[in-house]
């Protein structure tokens, strides 16, 4: 017991007296607190909406208000390209198709369709789009009429496979973990550095003694 109090007491001793390995030690924890606690946040928002009202009636727009009502969504007029031309330029998320006959189709009692379009690319941010379409969908009533039925169709990544996109985000991760990492291996190498240097010196001086002590 008084050898491992004596080991202890020596570490304390060598690790207060390492500034660099004691910065790291109290630095590090409150960086990543800050890091995690501020910088990252799943909270999506801003969601770029690319809108293809071909009804064109006050029921459609009530229908575009309810997903705007949701903060999640920023509506865009209809691309002029193709879908494909704007998922490529990265210019939109998703598209929301109303097919014309839309107000008719409610005011006659029968099921009305949409059609919510999502960039599959990101399947975090896919399954997102949907599962608030799909709520907003379900919840628009008008007039106590059947609830609107909403088809989804992912485009590029129809299975949603997250492996398609974790290959950048393992990058990342990469490049978050290894300065920390890289700084404290270096911290626990330093001493060892210095120890060698010193037997390094020592085996030097004593060679040079031997050699000198040869010439005389």
């Amino acid at each position: 017991m008084k050898r491992l109090r004596t080991l202890a007491a020596k570490e304390s001793r060598q690790f207060l007296r390492d500034r660099l390995t004691l910065s790291i030690a109290a630095a590090l924890p409150i960086v990543l607190m800050a890091l995690y606690g501020t910088a990252l946040n799943f909270d999506v928002r801003n969601l770029q909406l690319a809108v293809i009202d071909q009804d064109n009636s006050s029921l459609s727009r009530a229908y575009l208000e309810a997903f705007s009502s949701t903060n999640k969504f920023v509506l865009l007029p209809p691309p002029d390209g193709t879908l494909d031309e704007m998922f490529d330029a990265g210019k939109a998320r998703a598209a929301l198709i109303i097919p014309p006959g839309f107000e008719r189709g409610f005011k006659r009692g029968v099921r009305v369709e949409a059609q919510l379009v999502i960039d599959g690319t990101e399947s975090n941010t896919a399954l997102l789009v949907r599962n608030i379409g799909e709520a907003v969908s379900r919840t628009f009533r008008p007039a106590g009429q059947p609830p609107l039925a909403l088809r989804v169709r992912h485009w590029y990544n129809p299975g949603l496979s997250d492996s398609l996109f974790f290959g950048s985000g393992a990058m990342g991760l990469v490049l978050i973990l290894f300065p920390s990492l890289r700084g404290a291996g270096l911290a626990e190498l330093w001493p060892q550095l210095g120890a060698l240097a010193v037997f390094a010196v020592a085996l030097y001086a004593v060679s040079a003694w031997r050699f000198r002590g040869q010439l005389k």
